[in-house]
């Protein structure tokens, strides 16, 4: 019986060490496996469109604070998957970033996004989901659209109600709603100065690809691309939309 014991601790330290060793081994793989797809897949695929894509590519923290959309007490973690470029005359860039929320002890993952036009915003607005509490209205006053569905998805405070009327067209209202329910994740906005500013709360690290399916049967890259074109809708949409601008 000692000998049995003996033998079944062995086993099971054994399969314990080669679990431990698989893990190591499958992180290792993993990072290099998701750097190479990257390589691969996402530089050409941005490349052939004149934009710059930076595995490693952060977003100046400094962004963050300007667009309003975070709590002051949100302490930046750090990004990557930084994408830039020139879009119909406007320059953009987005990236994956990580954010640490000191009150609720909790990290906030998404993309963000901004883009910068030529002429200043008239009145500084900022958009959050309905559900989700303001992090910093900055005394802006909360205002209702003309549209019960937008109302019912999104929270407008605004400086002045006339100037958030101008950005928020029907046209824009509408996109922005397609926006949010395709990526399927609380969308909050902001525009001031010259600036437009997006936050897509995923809460998780984007644009990874998933080491167990295969790239043969499924475009890792596909929300990607998704995200990218309604990123840039939305840019399309303001500046066609020209009286918005002072």
């Amino acid at each position: 019986s000692k000998y049995i014991l003996l033998a079944i601790i062995t086993l099971i330290l054994a399969a314990s060490g080669l679990f431990v060793l698989f893990r190591i081994f499958k992180r290792d793989y993993s990072v290099k496996f998701r750097r190479a797809f990257k390589e691969h897949y996402l530089m050409p695929y941005f490349k052939a469109f004149g934009y710059r894509y930076e595995i490693s590519g952060d977003i100046d923290p400094a962004k963050l604070k300007l667009s309003g959309l975070f709590f002051r007490l949100d302490r930046y973690l750090g990004g990557n998957d930084r994408v830039s470029g020139v879009y119909d005359g406007v320059r953009f860039a987005f990236c994956d970033v990580k954010l640490f929320n000191r009150i609720l002890e909790s990290e906030i993952l998404g993309t963000f996004f901004y883009a910068e036009f030529h002429k200043r915003i008239s009145s500084k607005t900022l958009i959050f989901p309905a559900c989700a509490g303001a992090p910093n209205t900055l005394g802006l006053k909360k205002i209702d659209m003309d549209d019960a569905e937008f109302n019912a998805a999104f929270a407008v405070y605004c400086e002045d109600a006339a100037g958030a009327m101008y950005i928020l067209t029907p046209a824009f209202m509408r996109r922005l709603l397609c926006f949010a329910g395709a990526v399927a994740a609380p969308v909050s906005l902001s525009f001031a100065d010259s600036k437009i500013y997006i936050f897509v709360n995923t809460g998780r690290d984007n644009f990874e690809p998933d080491i167990d399916e295969s790239v043969l049967r499924r475009d890792p890259a596909a929300q990607l691309k998704r995200e990218l074109s309604h990123f840039l809708a939305i840019v399309k949409n303001l500046k066609l939309n020209e009286r918005i601008w002072s």
